[in-house]
């Protein structure tokens, strides 16, 4: 059903950005003395870690606490490794050499001036203790589950309608028609709390079956039978009353789930949209849902430890406001913004809001003027990916990476990994958010 390969592509983009976030994992660094030895070491090193988080995202739910358990033994083992390192033999047994050979705290190898069979020895030790620990590492990062801290997942990272689109066969759409696993749904997050099993999302899709069950695959993959439907969900954020954004509630009323009071938060207007119009008035009625009501800028708490808190932006508002959300756990927070006209509309600094977060997903609907021939672009407005890369250009490099776009259309190149739009987001320091990704809270 497509679910391994979106498994796959989640864990490789966590893979880069752990890479690009920890110097330990970027590379040998800048000093001269460190050579191609190291540098052989850190690629054969990330691919392990890519190949073990394939394995980590099936098993996560039985090894957890064996994998803590792995990197804890193979961090003293390599202890006395450490001291093999720091106690070489004399220089008579074997021919002269310089040696600096040492295993940093996060487990990641320096090595200096490869020469001489001890050496080498030694070095192929420490790369094997430091492969192990570093994969041990890696797996706890990647782990949404490690100390059952809070996370959030994204769910889909295109436009309202998904990807490919209904009707498109052109170029843009042809390769995903052919190919599944290269379709990508509308955009929504979860958010995941493992410690009280509570699970809420952020805007309900047309694409909600199948984002349900991708949920349900990666958080209760041991459960075989039907779950109550109050026990799946408990609650669900909107953000606005485009159809991408809320459609999905279909999927709530007696014609499928025939849910029991979850929770829907709106603020006003989208509150009294789905009371005045059916079919979603009758939701209400028969109390497949409850809603609830969001105040601008006031947090929910949705347990002791986290908070949703609503961010009104301008965007086109025929039957609601529009909102963003900043989702706040014990240790990080995401800011969540699909949709937007301009950023320079918004009264708020976006780079201020970046700079607040450590991950922001923001609006990449397009990514230039013109994308959509013979379409007034002005009349479905969007910040150009190209935009917000050249504003953003100012902010410091730490902080460009907390951007991953989202909320792509169908004719965005940047939705192509390998496309020139990709490579330029990926050079400005940015990135494009992976459908099945995982982010601690």
């Amino acid at each position: 059903d497509g679910q391994d390969a979106v498994r796959a592509d989640a864990m490789t983009n966590q893979v880069r950005h752990a890479k690009r976030d920890h110097p330990r994992l970027a590379g040998p660094g800048t000093r001269q003395n460190e050579h191609r030895a190291g540098q052989r070491f850190d690629s054969f090193t990330l691919r392990s870690i890519e190949s073990l988080k394939i394995e980590h995202n099936t098993n996560r739910s039985t090894g957890k606490n064996q994998r803590a358990g792995d990197y804890r033994a193979c961090r003293a083992s390599a202890t006395s490794v450490r001291s093999m390192a720091a106690s070489p033999p004399s220089p008579s047994a074997i021919w002269p050499l310089q040696w600096k050979i040492g295993l940093s705290d996060e487990g990641s190898l320096r090595m200096s001036v490869m020469n001489g069979r001890w050496v080498v020895c030694t070095g192929l030790l420490l790369l094997l203790q430091s492969l192990s620990c570093s994969r041990a590492r890696a797996d706890e990062r990647a782990g949404p589950a490690k100390d059952d801290f809070p996370y959030v997942r994204v769910l889909g990272i295109a436009q309202d309608a998904g990807y490919p689109q209904a009707g498109c066969r052109r170029d843009c759409c042809r390769d995903a028609w052919q190919q599944p696993q290269r379709r990508r749904f509308a955009t929504s997050l979860a958010i995941v709390d493992p410690q009280t099993q509570q699970t809420w999302l952020l805007d309900c899709t047309p694409d909600f079956r199948e984002q349900l069950h991708l949920l349900q695959s990666a958080e209760r993959p041991t459960d075989t039978a039907d779950v109550r439907p109050s026990r799946l969900l408990d609650g669900i954020f909107l953000t606005h009353a485009h159809i991408g954004h809320y459609a999905g509630l279909i999927h709530l009323g007696r014609e499928v789930m025939g849910a029991d009071g979850i929770p829907v938060y709106a603020m006003p207007r989208m509150r009294q949209f789905l009371t005045t119009n059916g079919p979603w008035d009758q939701l209400v009625t028969l109390n497949n849902v409850a809603l609830r009501p969001l105040q601008a800028n006031t947090p929910v708490p949705l347990n002791d430890r986290l908070t949703v808190t609503p961010l009104v932006v301008p965007h086109r508002d025929e039957y609601s406001e529009t909102v963003g959300f900043v989702v706040s756990g014990p240790r990080r927070r995401v800011l969540f913004l699909p949709d937007i006209d301009k950023w320079e509309k918004w009264p708020r600094s976006i780079e201020d809001q970046i700079a607040a977060v450590d991950v922001a997903y923001l609006d990449g609907t397009f990514f230039g003027n013109g994308e959509i021939p013979g379409r007034d672009m002005s009349q479905i407005p969007h910040p150009f990916i190209e935009e917000s890369l050249q504003r953003f250009a100012s902010l410091p490099a730490a902080v460009r990476q907390r951007v991953r776009f989202i909320h792509l259309n169908h004719t965005n190149p940047a939705l192509q990994p390998d496309s020139a739009a990709r490579r330029l987001i990926e050079q400005a320091g940015c990135a494009v958010a992976v459908q099945g990704e995982v982010e601690g809270l």
